[in-house]
């Protein structure tokens, strides 16, 4: 048989290289060890796409605000604009439409800055922004949805509460809501103080009116809550008319809640337990909302959550002076003090009358000054 370098064929076949080994169990713990290595890397790659993930959702929400940021510049913008053009009269060669060359031609760097300041107090005072609550989200967001769902979750919590806490305090009684027949002194002026703390820090009840009246009077609406050119009465009203009522109706019980438990109560110490109490009751949609801004609901409500303060729309009383805007939000703001204030004083002159305590107890004969003490188990006569 011929040779090749030496060898023949046959020795060439009976000289291979022999299989491998069985792998011992050496091997094995390395190859584990391998397997638990590229098991760390992949947890590890998880983490990052995690984190990317969320940076996605936060520049997300980040263009977001820049973008209802440069709708509320242009907005301005157009708005001086046209007051420019309403108060000085133009060549007849020159566009209205031309709203960066007005711009860039105003005269000089004192009067760029001037014009800058201008508009962002302009874009301070004349925006409305909107509440950090539920009904935000409803408004925002299409019927049906999660946010939906959320925000009638809350209002529901909310007025089962309220009529729950109505319903005990008009248990039957010899007095309407079961006041008491007299107060000490110092409890009348806790009932006053209570009643202008409580109107103070309530305000669903203007907060839905003005936001009411700026999306009533502005024509672009339909943008503002994410449905440009679909701008109907149906969804006006779905969108608009219905969170806002709702979010007045709480507010109203929540002031008459505070109301009937205010003179409802006997001793200053509970008089503020209550208040205290039905404080929180009053924000319990802010508190879903920060739920859902806090990522506990869910990464969509979270990112709805945090996008919703963003969103802003012009205020219909802009045109006016803002001494008359803030006379008018005091005035509205004293008449709610005043009306609760002039119930309460009803209900104190029934009991400084005496009115009250003959009718829970028509067979005792006491003087009117001697009411205050009866109760506090000494014989006064």
């Amino acid at each position: 048989m011929p040779r090749r370098g030496g060898k023949t064929l046959n020795d060439e076949s009976t000289t291979s290289t022999p299989p491998p080994s069985p792998t011992t169990p050496l091997e094995l713990s390395d190859i584990q060890r391998q397997i638990g290595e590229l098991a760390e890397l992949i947890d590890s790659k998880d983490q990052e796409i995690e984190e990317l993930r969320g940076n996605i959702r936060s520049e997300k929400s980040t263009f977001s605000a820049l973008n209802n940021k440069i709708n509320q510049l242009e907005l301005s913008v157009s708005a001086n604009n046209s007051r420019r053009r309403g108060g000085e009269k133009k060549p007849l060669n020159d566009n209205d439409d031309d709203d960066d060359d007005d711009v860039e031609h105003i005269g000089g760097d004192e009067d760029r800055e001037h014009f800058e300041d201008d508009l962002v107090e302009a874009e301070d005072d004349q925006m409305i922004a909107f509440d950090e609550d539920t009904f935000t989200l409803m408004m925002l967001h299409p019927v049906m949805s999660r946010d939906w769902f959320l925000a009638i979750c809350a209002v529901s919590f909310q007025w089962l509460f309220l009529i729950l806490i109505l319903i005990d305090l008009n248990k039957a009684s010899a007095t309407p809501f079961n006041i008491p027949y007299a107060v000490r002194l110092e409890v009348t002026v806790g009932q006053y103080l209570g009643i202008f703390i409580c109107v103070g820090v309530q305000t669903d009840v203007l907060s839905s009116v003005r936001l009411l009246a700026a999306m009533w009077g502005t024509k672009d609406w339909a943008a503002v809550i994410g449905e440009e050119g679909n701008g109907t009465k149906k969804l006006f009203f779905v969108r608009v008319i219905l969170p806002n009522f709702m979010k007045f109706i709480s507010g109203l019980l929540v002031l008459v809640a505070n109301f009937v438990t205010i003179v409802a109560t006997p001793n200053i110490v509970d008089l503020m337990k209550d208040v205290a109490a039905l404080l929180v009751i009053s924000e319990i949609t802010e508190i879903f909302f920060s739920l859902a801004s806090f990522g506990f609901l869910g990464e969509i409500l979270e990112d709805h959550a945090k996008a919703a303060p963003e969103t802003e729309i012009e205020d219909v009383f802009a045109k006016k002076s803002a001494g008359c805007r803030i006379n008018a939000r005091l005035i509205v703001f004293l008449l709610l003090v005043f009306s609760m204030m002039g119930a309460v004083t009803f209900f104190v002159l029934q009991q400084k009358s005496g009115s009250y305590f003959y009718k829970q107890y028509p067979y005792c004969n006491i003087q009117q000054v001697e009411i205050v003490k009866f109760g506090d188990k000494r014989c006064d006569g």
